[in-house]
């Protein structure tokens, strides 16, 4: 029998998901500290589930590392990236948050959760009110296109419809690989990371890829972004031979309404908050 630390789904003991096993000794709380202290780890020793360290089209050797302290002062844009997979299927909406700072892309946070689409518009209000992206991308399918449309008429924000990739999952992670390989996605260090780590290493073969979908979805704008940079002439973006022919290749900014509209007071935001030891804010230039 297998006891996780943290109740799973279908418990032998009846608890409820994400309920502590023993919380006199290691609440949710102290189970969320050990959590980002081991990372993979965490999987192995106390959820009882370990992953094969060499398996999958990720390889945990590939992976870079920081605190939360040693990210940049400042990030060149925050970019958020959402895979609203249907709750009906059994998979997790989830939010990847990515600061962007030279060639390097720093995940700062993961959230994810089962949703229907009336609380999903709600959570990404919130996440969207906790980092202030420059621009946030929801993949145009299922309950994503529900809640685009719905932002769109209520709210003021910096949206980009994603299509599925073409080629699928695989291919989709296939084309970010370098990036991931060549230590240029850095995971700092928090509460997602056990469970973002486990299921990069499974993929493709693990139960859900929903942290998979969104983290390519932001990682391809992002790289896309910088090669297309790197190959226009004057580092602008812009290529003046296309424009000739009409082809303007740094038009995909994000649709935004001229004026912003005020938050909700339904809304909650969560701020970010780093160790007690540091207290810079998350910033981005303008």
């Amino acid at each position: 029998m297998s006891l996780p630390a943290e109740a799973e789904e279908e418990d032998p003991l009846g608890r409820a998901v994400g309920a502590a096993l023993c919380p006199a000794r290691f609440d949710s709380a102290a189970l969320a500290d050990l959590r980002s202290v081991l990372g993979l780890d965490y999987d192995a020793l106390d959820q009882q589930r370990p992953v094969a360290q060499a398996g999958g089209l990720y390889k945990r050797n590939w992976f870079t590392y920081c605190d939360p302290e040693e990210t940049p002062a400042a990030f060149d844009s925050i970019v958020q990236a959402w895979d609203t997979a249907s709750s009906r299927l059994g998979d997790e909406a989830v939010c990847v948050t990515v600061g962007v700072a030279g060639n390097s892309a720093y995940i700062l946070d993961v959230f994810r959760a089962r949703l229907e689409t009336t609380d999903l518009l709600l959570a990404v209000q919130n996440q969207y009110a906790a980092y202030v992206p420059r621009s946030f991308h929801i993949e145009d399918a299922s309950n994503g296109t529900s809640v685009i449309q719905m932002l769109k008429r209520a709210a003021r924000r910096p949206i980009l419809a994603v299509a599925p990739h073409t080629g699928g999952k695989v291919s989709h992670a296939n084309a970010n690989l370098p990036s991931v390989e060549g230590g240029r996605v850095i995971f700092v260090r928090g509460a997602y990371l056990a469970a973002f780590e486990a299921e990069l290493l499974a993929f493709p073969n693990g139960a859900h890829a929903d942290q998979v979908d969104a983290l390519n979805i932001a990682l391809t704008h992002i790289f896309g972004r910088l090669s297309q940079r790197a190959s226009s002439h004057d580092g602008s973006g812009r290529n003046a031979t296309l424009e000739k022919v009409g082809i303007n290749v740094a038009q995909d900014q994000p649709w935004t309404p001229p004026e912003p509209k005020p938050e909700s007071s339904a809304v909650k935001p969560t701020p970010f908050r780093r160790p007690p030891s540091k207290t810079r804010p998350i910033t981005q230039t303008k």
